[in-house]
C-alpha cells in the first residue's frame, strides 16, 4: 500500500510524556532537578524517542488519509493496533462507504489489515485513488513498555548534562536542542539499542 498523508503526530501521551516526573527523578543524575525542569527534559526526550521510532507509543485514537492500489490490504501507519473502527473508502463520485472493523482482519503488531473472506462489506479491495481511504483506530500500548520508560529516563539524564555543558541553553530550549542533538554522536549505546529494536518491530520496516 503506498503511503498516504500522516495526520497525527507521533508523540507520546499527555504533553508529549512517556514518563512521569516521579520515574525521572528516581534517576541519581536527575534526583535534584526541579520539576519544572524535568517536565521540559521528559517532554524533549519523548519527543525525540518517539520521532525516532516513527510511531505512536500511546494508544490514542488514529484518524489517517491514505491512497488506495487495488489490493486488498492496507497497513497502517501506527502499531501496534489495539482495534479498527472503520476504512471508509471514498469513490470518484464522492460516495463514501464505510466499512467497520469487523470486516477486516488485522494484524496487530505489524499494523496490516485485510478484508475477511467472508467479509459482507460492499468491497473487497481498496481501489486505487488519491486519499480515497480513511482509517480510524486505535494504536499503542496501554501502559509504555519498561525498556522504553529505562530509556527515556537516560536520555533525559543525557540531555540534562549536555545542557549543563551549555549554560547559555535555557531549559525551555530543551526541545528545539533534543532534535539538534539527535543526529549527533554521543547517545549511550543502551539507548541506541531500545530505539533500535523498537524501530524495526514492525514487519518490513
Amino acid at each position: 500500500m503506498a503511503a498516504g498523508e500522516r495526520t497525527d503526530a507521533v508523540l507520546g501521551g499527555t504533553g508529549g510524556y512517556l514518563i512521569e516526573v516521579a520515574r525521572a527523578q528516581e534517576m541519581p543524575q536527575l534526583a535534584a532537578v526541579s520539576p519544572a525542569i524535568l517536565a521540559n527534559l521528559i517532554a524533549a526526550a519523548s519527543a525525540m524517542f518517539a520521532r525516532s521510532i516513527g510511531h505512536n507509543l500511546v494508544s490514542q485514537t488514529v484518524t489517517e488519509y491514505r491512497d488506495g492500489d487495488g489490493t486488498n490490504e492496507l497497513i497502517l501507519d501506527q502499531y501496534p493496533v489495539i482495534s479498527l473502527t472503520s476504512i471508509t473508502i471514498t469513490n470518484d463520485d464522492g460516495v463514501e462507504t464505510v466499512i467497520l472493523g469487523t470486516q477486516f482482519r488485522v494484524d496487530s503488531a505489524s499494523g496490516i489489515a485485510r478484508f475477511k473472506p467472508n467479509s459482507t462489506a460492499d468491497y473487497s479491495s481498496f481501489p486505487a485513488g488519491f486519499q480515497n481511504l480513511k482509517a480510524i483506530y486505535n494504536a499503542g500500548y496501554a501502559s509504555i513498555p519498561e525498556d522504553v520508560q529505562e530509556a527515556v529516563c537516560e536520555l533525559a539524564a543525557w540531555l540534562y548534562s549536555q545542557n549543563k555543558q551549555d549554560p547559555a541553553m535555557a531549559a525551555e530550549r530543551l526541545g528545539d536542542y533534543s532534535y539538534q542533538r539527535a543526529a549527533g554522536e554521543g547517545l549511550p549505546a543502551s539507548i541506541v539499542r531500545t530505539i533500535a529494536s523498537y524501530r524495526n518491530v514492525r514487519i518490513g520496516r
